[in-house]
């Protein structure tokens, strides 16, 4: 993700920019309301998860995992 980030020229754009605008490129106009909801459907229909797995639960798991990482090292 770092290197994806660093590829993205972030400091080309405005700081007041959505780091993910409606154009998939940093931008003044956001992304639509489920947007992302419609691309981890096709996550989720890829690896047969269920309902009960949610792009918040995804999230909140990986920022738990990096905090332990960083606590133990």
């Amino acid at each position: 993700m770092k290197k994806i980030i660093s590829e993205m020229n972030l400091s080309d754009y405005h700081p007041g920019d959505y780091l993910f605008g409606s154009n998939q490129t940093p931008s003044t106009t956001k992304i639509g309301e489920n947007y992302m909801r419609k691309h981890f459907r096709k996550v989720k229909d890829l690896f047969e998860f269920g309902d009960d797995y949610t792009l918040y639960g995804f999230k909140h798991t990986a920022v738990v995992n990096c905090y332990e990482k960083k606590r133990y090292l």
